[in-house]
């Protein structure tokens, strides 16, 4: 089984094959990056979304690697072209699934999430899965595909993904403009963050590339604090 992907906030290189992420890159500020939550998600590729920045425009080599594809994923999504980021994601997971490979079908469902939420799903090509009779306007499809992830990536004793999720959740509540219910769960994966970080269930910090934040907790702080979250 391939290792889960530790890049947090910001994509991996490309031609890498590591696993998804939760947020696409970016040249805004980062104040702003992480701060304007509401923003960021609405430029999401994966994000938790996606991918190499130096990638846009170029083409894609054949490959059966379902991270890499996965990755390539990402990146359509980055460059508008949900369509076939779809199609990509469907083909990893199928071979996750032939595979039995749990934490495999938990990225896959993380991407779904991340895609079903990005800017590119629901701008110019909302009507393309209109057409296709598939579109949901509502945010649901993407809460449902984390939370499935979110099975899995416990099933799999990744706390990472569980806690990414959470927040995949939160962010796409922003997107149906409703913060209540967003606050619920980026409280909720603060908590776990911090209780997995006294376990020493999660150890291995996440790469984190904005140097405003030294871990993936100070991230979720900023989300809790710009949205006003503390109970």
């Amino acid at each position: 089984m391939s290792k889960t992907h530790n890049n947090w906030v910001k994509p991996a290189p490309c031609g890498r094959s590591d696993r998804g992420v939760a947020a696409r890159p970016t040249s805004v500020h980062p104040s702003r990056y992480v701060l304007r939550g509401d923003v960021i998600m609405k430029k999401l590729t994966l994000i938790i979304i996606l991918l190499c920045s130096g990638c846009t425009g170029v083409g894609f080599v054949a490959t059966s690697d379902p991270g890499k594809k996965l990755q390539q994923a990402y990146a359509l999504i980055a460059q508008d072209r949900a369509v076939m980021a779809e199609d990509v994601i469907k083909q990893a997971m199928n071979i996750y699934k032939e595979k039995n490979d749990k934490l495999g079908m938990a990225e896959a469902y993380h991407a779904f999430g991340n895609l079903y939420m990005s800017k590119s799903y629901h701008g110019k090509n909302a009507e393309t899965f209109k057409s296709l009779g598939t579109y949901d306007g509502t945010y649901q499809n993407s809460i449902n595909n984390f939370k499935k992830a979110i099975g899995l990536f416990e099933a799999s004793n990744s706390e990472v993904g569980v806690v990414k999720s959470m927040v995949g959740i939160g962010n796409a509540y922003i997107e149906k403009s409703e913060p209540s219910e967003a606050c619920k769960y980026y409280n909720q994966a603060l908590s776990r963050y911090n209780a997995d970080k006294k376990s020493g269930a999660i150890s291995n910090e996440p790469q984190i590339f904005d140097k405003r934040f030294s871990n993936m907790g100070q991230v979720i702080e900023a989300y809790v604090e710009h949205y006003k979250c503390r109970t």
